[in-house]
């Protein structure tokens, strides 16, 4: 797997959604643009979105307890 979360982006990414009222997790995905050809995003997940991805096949979800980092399967590629 070419994503890797460092500790202590999970330890940041925990602070953001205990603050939070989305505490589903983030997705990580990726679209066209910027200076590379990519614009990376790393969004909160909110109620509606969490239950409409989990419907779907998520190639993907990384965790680190109960956090989880859902990546977009058109993304990942």
């Amino acid at each position: 797997m070419s994503i890797q979360v460092t500790r202590s982006a999970w330890s940041k990414m925990k602070d953001i959604i205990q603050k939070s009222n989305h505490r589903y997790g983030f997705l990580y995905s990726c679209s066209s643009g910027g200076c590379n050809g990519f614009n990376f995003e790393l969004d909160l997940l909110d109620k509606g979105y969490y239950e409409k991805i989990n419907k779907e096949q998520f190639l993907t979800v990384l965790t680190n307890g109960n956090d989880k980092l859902y990546i977009d399967p058109l993304s990942e590629m």
